[in-house]
């Protein structure tokens, strides 16, 4: 029997997706293979700076090697012990590595290759969602091989610009290889599990790749848990995590996690355990505070304060879920039987995700130097989504200078956080930075409100359904972007 002519067409588009997928990771790991060596030559050259390496390593000391189980007993040079227990069980393996601490260079080596992962996530991510925000489900007959080409010209410039942007912060460089801190743990965990919710939603046709769905959301779930375990900034993902993407057994694999890791503070003292390393209440010393130097010691320690970021917080979270079209997305899911209907594409799992950290970040009620490694990876891809979803023809000159400005406040975030010690006026310009990125990223999501349509669970399981079936036997050859 001769294949037809739509036959053919899926069989040459499914050539090119097992390509796309080897290329992605392979570029992954050669751009992860060169920050490696950039990470290397930082660390050898630039001294290592003392802050809170010793306090970890007395923390888990006590907490493991003497056997102490209550939090609030838990005492390093520098406070208590104020993280959860996945910070300690980790940290715990460096200390037998690094002979107690005293070995510091192996920690760092373990750390250059920590920002090195990370670099490798955050560019598999870039690169999954650009081209899924380009090429989309759409059938052959439906677009010109001509403007898929533009599209991906726009999409490859995009990425490449964001991950040249993310690899570029000497503050993030220094928060892992000469400081230490488990903020970069917990930020290649977090990049971990955005990367495979992605990779869940990615608009792929392969057989492997439909059948494991399920599973990339269960690990995607488990290391999201994880990356709360060793600090709980982790949680500002919440929000979309569970709106968007959790199920029953997805939230109870993050539950689980949490009493395995945390099993032997919880079983004799629970509630110094929760108290101290889910602590909401802490209050934090002016004088580290990046964001607020402006304001004085008695405002800043005050509740109303505290408060007040927090409504905040909420009503923007709010306010962009409705600008994204959340609230009717996840009416429409509710309409189906089967979880796997209607899901949100990789390219929007990737900005909500991302913006649900950022809102929190941007009203946090403290930001430290270490803090920057939260959100940074993230910021180029959120400064340019807008613009990589455009359709059109890649114009090198007026592209470059679009793409320019909207990295004008990534630009200025990192400036702030290499200024020492807080002042002032950095802190209004972190706060004029943020505004400006959320003001962009709400202007993108204007676009998505007007594209939300009911998945069929033909598309939604990955088949191909013929176009000339979508309209009562006449072919639509208008391109529709495929959205949630």
């Amino acid at each position: 029997m001769t294949p037809s002519k739509t036959d053919l067409s899926r069989k040459a588009r499914y050539d090119h997706e097992v390509f796309g997928v080897n290329r992605v990771f392979l570029v992954a790991v050669l751009v992860g293979l060169f920050d490696l060596c950039l990470m290397l030559v930082i660390a050898r050259r630039f001294p290592y700076t003392e802050i809170d390496w010793r306090a970890y390593m007395e923390q888990v000391e006590q907490a493991l090697e003497r056997g102490e189980t209550d939090y609030k007993l838990i005492q390093g040079c520098t406070g208590p012990l104020v993280y959860p227990a996945g910070f300690v069980w980790f940290y715990y393996v460096l200390y037998r590595w690094t002979d107690a601490g005293t070995i510091r260079s192996r920690a760092q080596l373990l750390f250059a290759a920590l920002h090195a992962l990370g670099i490798a996530l955050t560019c598999a991510t870039f690169i999954i969602a650009a081209q899924d925000a380009m090429i989309g489900l759409q059938d052959a007959k439906e677009s010109s091989s001509k403007r898929k080409t533009q599209r991906l010209q726009r999409s490859g410039l995009g990425w490449a610009v964001a991950l040249a942007v993310a690899m570029s912060s000497r503050r993030v460089a220094s928060i892992f290889v000469l400081r230490l801190f488990n903020d970069g743990v917990e930020a290649v965990l977090a990049q971990a599990s955005v990367l495979l919710f992605v990779i869940a939603r990615w608009r792929s046709r392969h057989p492997w790749h439909r059948s494991w769905q399920r599973l990339f959301d269960a690990v995607a779930c488990l290391t999201y848990s994880a990356a709360v375990s060793v600090k709980m900034n982790g949680l500002l993902y919440a929000p979309a995590v569970l709106a968007l993407f959790a199920l029953g057994y997805t939230i109870g694999i993050c539950g689980l996690w949490q009493i395995v890791v945390g099993w032997r503070f919880l079983r004799m003292h629970p509630w110094s355990y929760l108290g101290k390393a889910f602590e909401l209440g802490r209050v934090f010393e002016l004088r580290w505070s990046v964001n607020f130097a402006c304001l004085p010691e008695w405002m800043f320690v005050h509740r109303v304060l505290a408060v007040t970021l927090l409504a905040l917080h909420v009503l923007a979270l709010v306010m962009f879920a409705c600008r994204a079209g959340v609230p009717e997305w996840l009416r429409r899911r509710q309409g189906h039987s089967k979880p796997s209907v209607a899901r949100v594409d990789a390219f929007r799992a990737a900005v909500l995700l991302s913006t649900c950290n950022l809102i929190g970040v941007a009203f946090a009620r403290t930001l430290h130097y270490q803090f920057l490694a939260w959100v940074w990876w993230s910021l180029p891809f959120l400064a340019l989504f807008d613009w990589m979803q455009q359709p059109g023809r890649l114009e090198p000159l007026a592209d470059l200078a679009a793409i320019s400005w909207r990295l004008i406040p990534v630009v200025f975030v990192e400036m702030v956080f290499n200024v020492y010690p807080p002042r002032c006026i950095a802190s209004i310009l972190l706060h004029a930075a943020h505004s400006l990125l959320l003001f962009r990223i709400w202007t993108g999501l204007g676009h998505w409100k007007h594209d939300v349509r009911e998945i069929s669970p033909s598309t939604s399981e990955g088949t191909d359904p013929d176009p000339s079936q979508k309209t009562g036997g006449v072919s639509d050859t208008k391109p529709q972007r495929h959205a949630y």
